[in-house]
Parts: structure tokens; C-alpha cells; sequence
């Protein structure tokens, strides 16, 4: 699947969350696409929907709503807040401040019985935070690899209904599709069936650090469902076969 598949893949199941969830539409839109994980924060985030300053480095874990896995969120600096403002198309996300370069979002999701993996999530930074990120994965829960880096700049065909651009202010009730984010990492195949599968949302912004927020929403893992080996097929088959032999016996 290449990127603008997995941008059409995911951009249906984020767009159909009230439809019916995003297993539903994903399985329509790619029949062997299987969700390992989705955070919508619209649960998980009314436990911190009042900022909270952690007073540490790090807060989490935060469950996923659909799935298996956990997200975090990691910064340099003790004052920085956490909170679950609004989101992209929904109640609530994932927001901090105070970032600097290696802060990050982190999200833990085992891909175990599956391959192929895609990666998505909607990300906006306020006009003060961080504007450069890069999606860094691991394949044994402890090694980080850079995927891609990435600008946030949003066109002005998004602006807002108060006159504002590319700040946070622009996600509300009404989900836009310009604030998303799509990873194909069917390449790496360390990541096929892997219980320590990692991924990582992480500042480079080389300006240093920056006083605004940057929130993330509607984070998906997928990939297909990993093939029964050959070997096992014929076993199964073969001792089918002998079933029915008995029974005509």
C-alpha cells in the first residue's frame, strides 16, 4: 500500500468515528487492514480535561479506546502541562507545552499478528509551539529510528471561523482532514508481529524551545493480518483430508 492509499485508508476510518468506529470503516476501505490500536482520547483524555502540571517528565499511561496500547508523553522541562482539549473532530486530545527538541508523544502498541504496519494521527501546533517533528519507531522497545520528518503548515484554505491559522483554536466539533499525518511502514519488517513495537512523535524543531502546545488526535496502528504459514496450511489440510477418511470408514 503505498502513501496516498493509506492517506485515503485512514482518512475514512478518522472521518467515519461517529459512523460506527474506525474497524468498521477501515475494513471497508481496505479489507485486510485490522486495527491494532486507536486513540481518540475522547475517554482516556476527561481523566486530565483540566491542565494538569505533572511536576515530572513524563505522563502516562493513557489507554487506547480500540485495541492494545498505551501513550505517553515526555518533556525536558518539569513545568510543562498536560492536558485534553479539543479535538480534531472531537471532544478531546492529547496537548502539552513547554516543548523542546526530543520531547515527545509516545505510543505504545504491540503489532503482534500483524504486518504491514501504517501508521496516522491528526497533529496542530499552536502559533507559539513547536512546527518540526519527525516519526521515530522501534522494533525492541528500547532503539529509536527516525521514519520522517515533517513541517506542520496549514493552507489557508483552513482557516478558521475566527480568522486564525494553523493555531489550535481550528480543531472543533467538525473534523478537517488537512491536520493528518499518514505513515506507511510496511518496509520495516521488524516491525511485523512485534510485541515491543514502539512509535514516536518527537520535536526537532531546532529553534529551541518553545513556550506554545502541540496536540496530537485520532491515533490509528494497523497493518494485515500476518498469512498462516504455508506449512501449517497443508497440515491442516491434510489432517482434514484423514477426518473425512475416518468418518466414510
Amino acid at each position: 500500500m503505498n502513501k496516498e492509499r493509506s492517506r485515503y485508508v485512514f482518512g475514512a476510518a478518522l472521518a467515519g468515528v461517529a459512523l460506527g468506529g474506525v474497524p468498521g470503516l477501515v475494513g471497508r476501505a481496505h479489507a485486510a487492514l485490522t486495527t491494532a490500536a486507536q486513540f481518540t482520547f475522547d475517554t482516556s483524555g476527561t481523566a486530565f480535561s483540566t491542565s494538569v502540571t505533572q511536576g515530572a517528565v513524563a505522563y502516562g499511561p493513557i489507554i487506547a479506546e480500540v485495541g492494545s496500547g498505551s501513550a505517553y508523553g515526555s518533556h525536558a522541562a518539569t513545568n510543562a502541562v498536560y492536558s485534553s482539549p479539543a479535538g480534531n473532530g472531537s471532544a478531546h486530545s492529547f496537548s502539552s507545552n513547554v516543548w523542546a527538541p526530543g520531547d515527545y508523544y509516545e505510543f505504545a502498541v504491540p503489532t503482534t499478528g500483524l504486518e504491514n504496519i501504517l501508521v496516522s494521527y491528526d497533529q496542530i501546533s499552536s502559533s507559539t509551539g513547536p512546527k518540526v517533528f519527525s516519526l521515530y519507531y522501534s522494533v525492541d522497545g528500547t532503539n529509536f529510528s527516525s521514519f520522517s520528518s515533517y513541517s506542520i503548515t496549514i493552507t489557508e484554505a483552513e482557516t478558521n471561523s475566527t480568522g486564525g491559522t494553523g493555531t489550535e483554536s481550528a480543531w472543533s466539533a467538525n473534523s478537517k482532514g488537512a491536520y493528518n499525518w499518514s505513515f506507511d511502514l510496511s518496509g520495516l519488517t521488524g516491525l511485523n508481529n512485534d510485541a515491543n513495537a514502539l512509535f514516536e512523535v518527537v520535536d526537532t524543531d531546532v529553534t529551541g524551545t518553545s513556550t506554545g502546545t502541540d496536540r496530537v488526535d485520532n491515533v490509528v496502528v494497523a497493518g494485515s493480518p500476518v498469512p498462516e504459514p504455508a506449512s501449517m496450511t497443508l497440515l491442516t489440510a491434510a489432517a482434514a483430508a484423514a477426518a473425512m477418511r475416518r468418518r466414510r470408514a
